[in-house]
């Protein structure tokens, strides 16, 4: 039976071949997502041991929330009486903050040193990334238990500062020239002194950007007077490191802990970790959308050969073959391909794991080099999907081939029997119920919890999808034959018969369709919610925003001197002006997002929507609360609530407005008053600003670039802009995810082709007979391109249906904050199906092309 199986793919290779290459799309995405992650885990992992390997102990303000940069400072007087401990070889201060260096670009040329920015063609540019963060760092008197080497002139002095290579060479920076740094407190002339690595001789800043200062002026240029974010301790030889960190435990005020490099370098490892896991799940959920679709197709696949088979099977009943062994021949051929999809995929894996790789690197993230990871995991992933899930789309039509009996060879009529109709439809019809039953539940917020309504929406969705391909038998042959109505008009019989085939088999007409459907369903799905957000942000900002200018920095999430926003008030034109700012405060135990903004200029700017309260007279002191946590903590405009914040601890605060659209802030809003108190963090992510009716906009701009000219990081922008710029990154959003996903559509459409292939060599002589009494080669491969085009149509119209009531239920469960409309883009959709359908039609050429050029005569004799 396997030399059978064998035997089988030798004669049928181009079959073999292209269910092969459906499998080991699905392969090569789980692979490509594990090799990926655990790749990059490892580098981290690694960089994160190197960037902790010099020190043994860091000193630090014990902290409950808040991240790292939020942290508590400490009193830099510990500092001596830890260097005084016994068994303490070194320690330094560390200190972190914001620094950007700039440069002067002439004519789209990085000038050299000493160019005035006023020379024609010429301006200041910041360094910018688009994504690694841009830091800076105190390099103290012993900066190696940073990981800080010197690769390049010396360590930096009062007025001086270093910068990692990596920028150095790129920016063409030149050592004992002068630069502008651009610092919270504003820009700042700073000699550049030397270059430094990071993590290494390699510079491993996976593509941030370092500048380092001495003590001093890291404690002036970030705010830290006699302070320190940490300690950093490296012990004498041979010293007890237990017994060292209870006696600098001994040293250390109420608040302030010991940890060792080891909890340091789990900390940064779980932190990139928690990163690339995000990264993982997103990659694998585009895995499981390419494997269901080639599970789908293998089934099929596997249907028609057995029924193709039938007379060939039922011979080796009659020689003695059993029901079993027939069986097993069947799954044999789908281990060979499994077993060659998976081989075949781990290797797609690993080069798809390199090309997200570069293109990572090609976006500045400047990873460091590591070894390519296929852990035993990855190699069972690969199993399972290659050859389990090929075994488990094949076993039904095996278990089918059992029920071939020996006098099948007899009869050239002979079919297999079929399970029942109404089965199929009455559970099609039972899962439709349900599935739309949980999504209704989850649009309809019947559903308590996220965790529970993303469960429940999933559990719906996937057995709606079930319903719609079982009940598609039933559709299959009206959907079929309206869907080609036009046809026979249009091409006479060519266009009748295309129609007429597609009709008359439901059952294959449905499943090839339905791998289609679960393509173009996830892209219908996205492409609504995307319209939808597209919508709302839309609504919100000709509704909802007054500013008529955005300020915010070209690298993302970097803050910004509130210097900035606070120059632009002294503009006679601009009515309302403020900068936001993003930290985390503690209430009642939880850690929430809070935004910080002058509470009196807020309501100038944007609509918040305020239920109850006046913002515009609340000032420091005072906090304006979402509607929903002011509910559920009972909240009322007037009443105290306890805020505990990472620097400045518990604190009371008065309610002084109630709101309910969150679009722009988070649901706490603190005053600017009151952040320098409470936050380490002191730089204005972004800033908004509204000019006095009748202001021309376009002198405003000018104006308000002029006087921000100093600060040449940031991007200002009209509200148009503003606009254009987000839908922008939207759509570029939206094309990734549905490129993705056209992998998915890609598979289906090699399903199309070979069902198809094999439809014609089914049809062998029917394709004889009709070339005998006068059909033209032209006009038989018209019939297959237009019965494909029917195929494809029918599952694009199930993938919309579907993904429609998808996007619709994401759209509706999503916060209204993010989205609060649903709207469908009929236009998109239509392009989406004349898209497909297109598709179908060139990934047809080729069984047409065979269909063609059958020869008449052993056509009609193929029996």
């Amino acid at each position: 039976m396997f030399r059978l199986a064998l035997r089988e793919i030798r004669g049928h290779k181009i079959r073999f071949a292209l269910t092969t290459i459906l499998v080991m799309f699905g392969v090569g995405f789980v692979v490509g997502s594990f090799v990926l992650t655990d790749s990059l885990r490892a580098t981290f992992g690694q960089l994160s041991s190197d960037i902790n390997a010099n020190f043994d102990l860091a000193v630090r303000a014990e902290g409950d929330f808040g991240s790292r940069q939020e942290q508590t400072p400490i009193e830099a007087s510990l500092l001596t009486n830890i260097r005084e401990t016994p068994g303490v070889e070194s320690a330094d201060g560390v200190l972190v903050g914001y620094a950007q260096p700039t440069y002067v670009e002439c004519d789209g040329e990085i000038a050299p040193a000493g160019t005035d920015q006023g020379a024609p063609g010429c301006q200041r540019k910041a360094v910018e990334t688009q994504g690694p963060p841009i830091f800076g760092f105190s390099a103290g008197d012993h900066p190696e238990l940073q990981a800080l080497s010197l690769a390049d002139g010396s360590w930096p002095g009062d007025g001086e500062f270093a910068l990692d290579a990596t920028t150095v060479e790129k920016y063409h920076y030149e050592i004992g020239q002068t630069y502008t740094v651009l610092v919270l407190s504003g820009p700042a002339d700073f000699v550049l002194s030397g270059s430094i690595n990071f993590a290494g001789e390699t510079n491993d800043t996976v593509g941030a950007v370092f500048s380092v200062f001495d003590t001093a002026t890291a404690q002036a240029l970030f705010d830290y007077p006699d302070q320190f974010l940490s300690i950093y301790i490296k012990a004498e030889p041979g010293t007890d490191i237990g017994q060292l960190t209870e006696a600098v435990q001994w040293l250390l005020p109420e608040g302030v802990t010991v940890a060792t490099s080891d909890d340091l370098t789990q900390e940064s490892a779980d932190g990139f970790n928690s990163i690339v896991g995000i990264f993982n799940n997103i990659l694998l959920a585009f895995a499981f959308v390419t494997v269901l679709v080639a599970s789908v197709l293998i089934f099929v696949v596997f249907t028609i050969t057995i029924g193709q088979r039938m007379r060939e099977l039922s011979l080796l009943r009659a020689l003695g073959a059993s029901a079993k062994q027939i069986s097993r021949s069947v799954l044999g051929e789908a281990v060979a391909i499994g077993a060659t999809a998976t081989v075949l995929g781990v290797g797609l894996g690993v080069l798809i794991a390199l090309g997200i790789r570069a293109a990572l690197d090609a976006g500045g993230f400047g990873l460091p080099a590591g070894p390519v990871e296929i852990r035993p995991r990855t190699a069972i992933a690969a199993l399972l999907v290659g050859i389990g899930i090929t075994l488990i789309a094949a076993y039904s039509p095996a278990r089918k081939s059992r029920r071939i009996p020996p006098i099948a060879a007899l009869r050239e009529d002979y079919a297999i029997p079929e399970s029942s109709s109404r089965i199929r439809f009455a559970v099609g019809v039972i899962a439709g119920l349900f599935g739309l039953s949980c999504i209704a539940a989850t649009m309809f917020n019947v559903v308590d919890g996220t965790a529970a309504m993303i469960v429940v929406l999933v559990l719906g969705a996937l057995t709606l999808m079930l319903s719609v391909a079982l009940l598609s038998d039933a559709l299959a042959r009206p959907l079929a034959l309206g869907i080609g109505a036009p046809l026979p008009r249009l091409f006479r019989t060519p266009g009748e018969m295309a129609r007429q085939n597609a009709a008359r088999n439901p059952r294959r007409t449905s499943s090839t369709a339905a791998a289609l459907m679960i393509g173009v369903a996830m892209i219908g799905m996205v492409t609504v919610v995307g319209q939808s957000l597209r919508s709302t942000f839309l609504s919100t900002l000709s509704s909802g925003i007054s500013a008529d200018f955005f300020i915010q920095a070209n690298s993302p999430g970097t803050q910004f001197s509130p210097a900035a926003a606070e120059s632009l008030e002294s503009l006679d034109f601009v009515s309302a002006s403020t900068g936001f700012r993003q930290g985390e405060i503690s209430v009642e135990g939880e850690t929430k997002t809070v935004t910080g903004a002058r509470l009196s200029k807020i309501d100038a700017l944007f609509d918040l929507g305020v239920v109850d309260g006046d913002p515009n007279q609340a000032g420091p002191g005072d906090i304006l609360v979402h509607k929903d946590p002011a509910r559920d903590l009972g909240l009322n405009v007037g009443d105290t609530v306890a805020v505990t914040t990472v620097a400045g601890g518990p604190q009371q605060f008065r309610v002084a407005a109630i709101f309910e659209n969150a679009s722009v802030v988070d649901n706490w809003v603190l005053d600017l008053g009151d952040w320098d108190a409470n936050f380490n963090q002191k730089g204005d992510l972004f800033a908004a600003v509204a000019v006095s009716a009748g202001t021309d906009i376009g002198v405003a701009d000018a104006q308000i670039r002029d006087a921000l000219s100093e600060y040449p990081q940031l991007k200002i922008q009209t509200k148009e802009e503003f606009q254009d710029d987000n839908e922008a990154q939207l759509n570029a959003f939206l094309l990734t995810v549905n490129a993705l996903l056209g992998f998915a559509v890609l598979v289906a459409m090699v399903g199309v082709a070979v069902t198809l292939s094999l439809s014609v060599f089914e049809r062998t002589r029917e394709i004889g007979l009709v070339r005998a009494v006068g059909m033209t080669r032209r006009q038989t491969r018209l019939m297959i391109l237009l019965e494909s085009l029917v195929i494809s149509m029918f599952g694009a119209l199930l993938g919309i249906f579907l993904g429609v009531t998808f996007g619709a239920a994401i759209a509706a469960i999503v916060p209204d904050t993010v989205i609060n409309t649903v709207s469908v883009p009929v236009g998109q959709l239509v392009f989406l199906a004349a898209l497909t359908a297109l598709a179908g039609v060139l990934f047809a050429l080729w069984p047409a092309r065979r269909a063609a050029r059958l020869k008449v005569l052993d056509a009609i004799s193929s029996e």
